[in-house]
């Protein structure tokens, strides 16, 4: 079965790039050109993974990372950090935004068996 990720940027050609990647890896995205947006794709979606693009501010990422850990507290989060040695503590994993790094921890971050949330 396909993983279901949602993707999430401002940046319509960064994030219609790095989905065409994503499905060419043979994964289902759901795209979200705004917080709003991704908000509302998550609470109506089953979502294997959420990917949180730089493109997005800081805030809106850590705001949307704790609703994502709050609603579906087994979903990773991964986001894209715009220069080297940037970590995030509210995220699963913090990668580059180099499609390689993006699709490597993306395919670790669905490998890891998570927990259901009961």
């Amino acid at each position: 079965m396909r993983k279901l990720i949602l993707s999430a940027g401002r940046d319509a050609y960064l994030l219609q790039k790095r989905n065409d990647a994503l499905v060419a890896a043979g994964y289902t995205v759901v795209s979200a050109s705004s917080s709003y947006e991704a908000i509302e794709r998550l609470l109506n979606g089953a979502f294997d993974l959420v990917l949180l693009c730089h493109s997005l501010s800081n805030e809106e990422r850590r705001r949307l990372s704790g609703i994502v850990k709050n609603y579906s507290p087994s979903t990773p989060v991964v986001l894209i950090a715009d220069m080297d040695g940037q970590h995030y503590e509210y995220a699963t994993r913090t990668v580059r935004c180099y499609p390689e790094h993006i699709l490597a921890a993306v395919k670790n971050m669905l490998e890891i068996p998570r927990a259901s949330a009961a």
